[in-house]
């Protein structure tokens, strides 16, 4: 067996597992992005939740209805922010 016939017999072999592994590993940077993203979103939840069950508290209300409205709006502004980003980049 020659040189170069060891090398096409090698490239044929390992070729498609060289591809699964570029695809494992963009998919892999895929979803490392969107979960980047929603991160992103979670964190304006939480400052919600902080920001919302005082002010409840404050206004007389109970604490766990101002904590779920803060998430609620938190995010609501976390994904206004994630949209306003990504036309901003294009």
């Amino acid at each position: 067996m020659e040189k170069q016939q060891a090398a096409a017999i090698a490239e044929a072999v390992l070729d498609p597992d060289l591809q699964a592994q570029q695809y494992r590993s963009a998919a892999l940077k895929a979803a490392s992005r969107e979960r980047a993203r929603n991160r992103d979103i979670a964190w304006f939840g939480l400052a919600g939740l902080i920001v919302g069950m005082p002010l409840a508290w404050l206004l007389g209300a109970a604490p766990g209805h101002g904590a779920l409205l803060g998430v609620g709006a938190g995010c609501v502004l976390g994904c206004i922010a994630r949209v306003l980003r990504s036309t901003r980049r294009r």
